[in-house]
């Protein structure tokens, strides 16, 4: 599996291919197509998104897919895509194991809101001047 811009770069450099497929990797991380390709380009590994980030793009997905499916079948579509979101993050199999059980839109934003502010107390991964490096925007199709 290719899951970081260095395996990436690691497979082209040891096989000599001419592409390489990222797909389980890029689950709750769509950064990682800019940030591979940065790489690639440049040597330099972009920053992980921060707590931040992670959240308001999952929350975005989530807006998107009700505003595509309907209430009730977009949030049924995006309760495990959204534990995606939260892979590598203290506490977050907790957190997913209610995620997946809520039935509102409201009820999961004040679930992400809270998850949010719980590390921030507790200063996680988060920075006052964060910003998009990798430049992921979800785009609606």
């Amino acid at each position: 599996d290719i899951n970081s811009p260095r395996k990436a770069k690691e497979m082209f450099d040891r096989t000599g291919c001419d592409a390489v497929m990222i797909c389980r990797a890029s689950f709750g991380n769509p950064w990682i197509f800019k940030r591979t390709k940065h790489y690639l380009k440049t040597g330099e590994l972009l920053a992980v998104p921060d707590v931040d980030i992670r959240i308001d793009t999952a929350l975005d997905h989530l807006r998107l897919s009700i505003e595509k499916y309907g209430s009730f079948t977009g949030l049924i579509r995006m309760r495990s895509k959204l534990c995606w979101y939260l892979k590598g993050l203290p506490g977050a199999s907790k957190l997913r194991s209610g995620l997946v059980l809520l039935p509102t839109e409201d009820e999961i934003i004040e679930l992400f809101e809270n998850y949010r502010q719980s590390l921030k107390d507790r200063d996680y991964g988060t920075k006052e001047d964060s910003q998009d490096t990798a430049g992921c925007k979800i785009r609606q199709t």
